[in-house]
């Protein structure tokens, strides 16, 4: 089994050569940029803040304030459609569990005389049979 330590060396040096490789081969790219343009070009901090202030004008208070209303109405809404959901599936639930209570009743009532009649006719059998020894 290979061990940790070798697999990392072996990502390591394979991640070094990628980068010296990616250097040799645009180190003349690099070189031809005129070193006066470098200076004049606009630095990464100057870019984002560049960035952030026409962002920070395009979006008004108001329109912000407005979107996250719309958001808000619309996920509420959409609890609100989920809740009902919900409720029907519960309704259905418990309206076939009321029906099959309710059928399962009738067919006790309607069995139990039957059961009645029965264990009389059993006990009179079993009466008559005593009776006779």
């Amino acid at each position: 089994m290979v061990s940790l330590s070798l697999v990392f060396a072996i990502l390591f040096f394979a991640s070094l050569g990628g980068a010296i490789f990616m250097a040799v081969r645009k180190a003349p790219v690099l070189a031809r940029i005129p070193a006066e343009s470098l200076p004049n070009q606009e630095t990464f901090f100057a870019w984002a803040a560049r960035i952030a202030r026409i962002l920070f004008t395009a979006l008004h208070p108001h329109q912000i304030k407005m979107y996250a209303v719309a958001q808000t109405a619309k996920t509420l809404h959409m609890f609100r459609v989920l809740s009902f959901k919900i409720h029907r599936f519960v309704d259905a639930m418990a309206h076939t569990a009321k029906k099959k209570s309710q059928e399962m009743e009738r067919e006790h009532r309607s069995a139990a005389p039957s059961d009645a009649q029965e264990g009389e006719a059993g006990r009179d059998a079993g009466n008559d049979a005593h009776r006779k020894e």
